[in-house]
């Protein structure tokens, strides 16, 4: 029992020095950098959405609209979270600011959590669709 006290408070204790202070700052460095593309490419993809829309018609626009927007909606939620890690990394490494430091990794976390239940709604819905095809072959089979 006492030594899991030790391990714990160890834990709590280090240190973020030398390499992985740099490791860490080239990751949060490479986050924004991905963060701001990801910003930058669900604005492009919103302008030719609503572009390429107008040409199309009224109800074109409104359902692609409808679809590209559940998607980059999405989009800039995740990218929000990988920016604020990246900033927040960033300045706590500058000001060694275990605060900053914590509310970075809290946002990473939130960051991959989504990530995770993107993923496995995704996968999901493609063994439903799956499913749907091979039923569907079958039943064309008899």
């Amino acid at each position: 029992m006492e030594n899991n006290r030790n391990e714990e408070s160890g834990l709590f204790n280090l240190a973020i020095e030398g390499e992985a202070k740099q490791l860490l700052h080239t990751a949060a460095s490479w986050a924004r950098i991905v963060a701001i593309i990801g910003f930058i490419s669900a604005g492009i993809t919103l302008l030719s959405t609503i572009l390429s829309g107008a040409k199309a018609g009224g109800f074109a626009l409104a359902g692609s609209l409808l679809f590209v927007t559940l998607f980059l909606v999405i989009g800039v939620v995740l990218n929000i979270f990988l920016y604020r890690f990246a900033t927040n990394t960033l300045a706590s490494l500058e000001n060694m600011s275990q605060v900053q430091f914590n509310e970075g990794a809290n946002n990473l976390k939130t960051y991959f959590k989504l990530m995770a239940i993107l993923i496995i709604i995704a996968m999901a819905l493609f063994f439903i669709v799956f499913l749907a095809f091979a039923l569907g072959a079958s039943m064309m089979g008899r």
